[in-house]
């Protein structure tokens, strides 16, 4: 009896904090969100499998980095230096479970992370 009690939370499944954060995930935390960034704002590994760029006191990591980056390495080829990017915002899961396993990250650590699923990245034509 002792043992089914012990067991019984890992067999009823993990339908926690994981469903609720990371790409595709959980709550939309922002639909449609518009950034206006500089090219060098973005951070892309030299391969393109990771993205990221920071907003103010958040950090945006790309669901979609290897999609977009073409488009990325276009825009940044042609030298225009703004770029126009569109996406739908999630809660990171690192950022969600160090969060409210760590006190540190509750009381000094003031930046957020989401994910974002970038829908479109255009260059901005003006000054150019």
């Amino acid at each position: 009896m002792v043992t089914l009690v012990m067991l019984l939370p890992l067999l009823a499944g993990n339908s926690c904090k994981e469903d609720k954060c990371g790409c595709y995930k959980g709550d939309v935390q922002g639909t449609d969100i518009l950034f206006a960034l500089n090219t060098s704002d973005i951070h892309y590994t030299d391969n393109g499998t990771s993205a990221s760029f920071i907003q103010g006191y958040s950090i945006y990591h790309f669901c979609n980095p290897t999609a977009m980056y073409e488009t990325y390495k276009e825009i940044v080829d042609n030298n225009y230096p703004l770029i126009e990017l569109r996406g739908d915002t999630y809660w990171n899961c690192n950022y969600v479970f160090r969060r409210s396993s760590n006190s540190y990250y509750q009381y000094y650590n003031y930046t957020v992370e989401y994910d974002i699923m970038v829908t479109s990245m255009i260059p901005i034509l003006d000054g150019k």
